[in-house]
């Protein structure tokens, strides 16, 4: 029989266990390192996160260090690798729960007060990742990577980078960059091109820049006229925005990040142009402006793509280039490629036609495709 003595020797032993469990918290606290020549303040909370975190409560936790770090930057170096390893296990927690997105506005906060600390950054920058948010990813890796103080600090951003251009990249982009023939035939049509311009400016877009490469070989042709690429894929201009650094081109050639269907031509008059922008007050310059918005100073003299697919039409290459040469190409401009052929020969085979079509006689069911 139950009785009322052995609940009550049930509560004082219950009541025991969370005391016994509280010193141990407090013995853990006291026996930390590292807190010397910080404030008593900066102490307390260092303990309170330490407590936080054993007891499970690592949102809390998290919060605490952070607080710590940013009101007193001297405790961060002691307690960094604590932080990290709460900071993981929260973020696994809700990735766990399917709440991975809960976790982004701490981990952006982690990394606005250790902008120094690679880890943080790639941590960051993985979960922009999951969350599908690509090009915010790969600004974080960049930093992580320029943040590192070893190489083997910045492995984990590397590799990230390394997979995300993998898969911005197709693969027979590969095959035609290396197609050594191909790209001497596009830098020799742009430097005739130049070339008849004699002393007047060539400006040149390239369309679909991918790389830059194209946009490369135009700047290298004519020393000052003005070269645009546009790249409607985010971690392609990212990549290409790498490309013209790393070959210090950055100045010459102008990327935007928009489809050529959305660019368009300044008006004539700088006053014409600030208002159809709408600047008012606004202290970016005008072309800094233009630039962000997708407008050109002037039509241009080449528009050059190598958008065509294996088939020239897939990429839809044709409309494209229809819409820019109307709406951003010179009278006396030209395309590139200007012309293109075709060639087509019939086949029946049903090993082929089997790969695009719906067999319907070896379903035996109305698919509707």
């Amino acid at each position: 029989m139950h009785t009322h003595k052995q609940d009550m020797e049930q509560d004082d032993d219950e009541e025991e266990d969370e005391e016994d469990e509280e010193e141990e918290k407090e013995d853990e606290t006291d026996s930390l390192t590292g807190l010397e020549g910080l404030s008593l303040p900066c102490q307390a909370m260092l303990k309170q996160a330490l407590i936080a975190q054993v007891g499970g409560e690592l949102e809390r936790a998290v919060h605490l260090y952070l607080m710590c770090f940013k009101v007193h930057p001297a405790a961060a170096p002691n307690f960094r690798d604590e932080f990290m390893q709460v900071l993981t296990l929260h973020g696994s927690r809700l990735a766990a729960q399917g709440e991975a997105a809960k976790g982004l506005p701490l981990y952006k906060l982690a990394a606005a007060v250790l902008p120094r600390d690679a880890e943080a950054l790639t941590l960051l920058g993985r979960l922009l990742f999951v969350l599908g948010k690509e090009g915010e990813a790969r600004q974080q890796w960049l930093a992580a990577i320029k943040a590192a103080s070893t190489e083997a600090a910045c492995v984990e951003a590397r590799e990230s980078l390394d997979l995300q251009n993998a898969r911005a990249v197709n693969r027979w982009h590969y095959r035609m960059i290396n197609d050594a023939e191909r790209n001497q035939s596009y830098e020799d049509a742009l430097r005739r091109a130049v070339e008849r311009r004699g002393s007047h400016a060539t400006p040149v877009l390239d369309i679909g820049a991918g790389t830059g490469l194209l946009a490369m070989y135009a700047a290298r042709c004519s020393s000052n006229d003005p070269v645009w690429a546009c790249e409607m894929s985010e971690p392609m201009v990212e990549i290409a925005a790498e490309v013209l650094a790393a070959n210090k081109l950055s100045a010459r050639v102008s990327l935007l990040a928009k489809h050529s269907d959305d660019l368009r031509v300044a008006p004539r008059h700088s006053d014409d142009l600030r208002a159809a922008l709408a600047l008012g007050g606004d202290s970016m310059c005008l072309d800094e402006k233009t630039l962000s918005v997708g407008v050109l100073r002037e039509r241009v003299q080449v528009i050059v793509t190598e958008t065509a697919d294996c088939g020239l039409l897939g990429e839809s290459m044709m409309p494209s280039l229809r819409i820019a040469a109307h709406n951003l190409l010179a009278t006396d401009g030209q395309t590139m490629p200007c012309n293109a052929q075709v060639h087509a020969l019939l086949v029946h085979s049903p090993i082929l036609r089997s790969q695009g079509r719906v067999n319907e006689k070896a379903l035996r069911y109305d698919l509707c495709v």
